[in-house]
């Protein structure tokens, strides 16, 4: 274990209200087992509440054992609370990483010892909440790997545009020639975003906005804003990563 938790300069993390959370919830085992693990590269503190959330203990993923199906948390520098959680039947886990909202919720903790640290172990949870809030904000993307969005008109007739910047929102995509015949409030609900190195997937595009954009080599071009439809949980944890 190359990090420890900095519990020092922690802050609690409030306990939310997230309403209609389902389409943010992971219950893919690889994913759930991706977030977990991303959380402890850090390690991202985690506020952990228990005894109907009156009471809170700190912690942070130290270990995730998908092949035993376990889940290593950091003992934490409260041993009074610590007890006190050890007999607590559920615990609800929040914490933020990269402005994103994750929430888990954790069965009993067994006392244990982990690369020769105190620990708790627990079962591995079965879903994770991971939500990034609605105020999107945009990442530009790479150069030599574009993400490109393809746009079907009809049948025979389709449009691949390349992003310059994209968010959970949407993106904004560059049309030099303006080839696509379009405005604002048009849709186009079978939409492809191709995410590279990650893959493809289904989007509905709405147009929403257009502007300028001078690329690389001092050329003006038609920019096109344009937001996404109800995206799954799985699209938006690959468009996250890329933030």
């Amino acid at each position: 274990m190359s990090l420890m938790p900095d519990y020092e300069n922690a802050i609690v993390t409030p306990l939310d209200t997230v309403e209609n959370q389902e389409r943010y919830r992971l219950y893919s085992q690889p994913e759930v087992v991706q977030v977990l693990k991303g959380l402890a590269k850090k390690p991202e503190i985690i506020t952990a509440y228990f005894d109907d959330y009156d009471r809170h203990i700190l912690t942070a993923v130290m270990g995730v054992l998908p092949e035993k199906g376990r889940l290593i948390l950091d003992y934490g520098p409260d041993d009074t609370l610590n007890r006190f959680a050890a007999h607590a039947e559920r615990l609800i886990c929040v914490t933020k990483q990269d402005r994103i909202d994750i929430r888990f919720e954790c069965g009993t903790l067994k006392p244990t010892r982990y690369e020769g640290h105190p620990a708790f172990e627990t079962v591995l949870p079965r879903s994770v909440l991971r939500l990034q809030r609605r105020n999107y904000f945009r990442v530009p993307t790479l150069v030599t790997k574009p993400v490109v969005c393809s746009l079907v008109v009809d049948e025979a007739t389709s449009y691949e545009l390349a992003a310059v910047d994209i968010s959970l929102g949407g993106v904004g995509l560059i049309d030099p020639d303006e080839s696509l015949d379009c405005e604002r409030g048009d849709i186009f609900p079978d939409s492809v975003i191709d995410l590279p190195d990650v893959g493809r997937f289904n989007v509905e595009i709405e147009v929403r906005n257009f502007g300028r954009y001078v690329l690389g080599d001092g050329r003006v071009v038609r920019r096109i804003g344009v937001a996404f439809g109800s995206l799954s949980s799985t699209t938006e944890l690959q468009i996250q990563r890329l933030h």
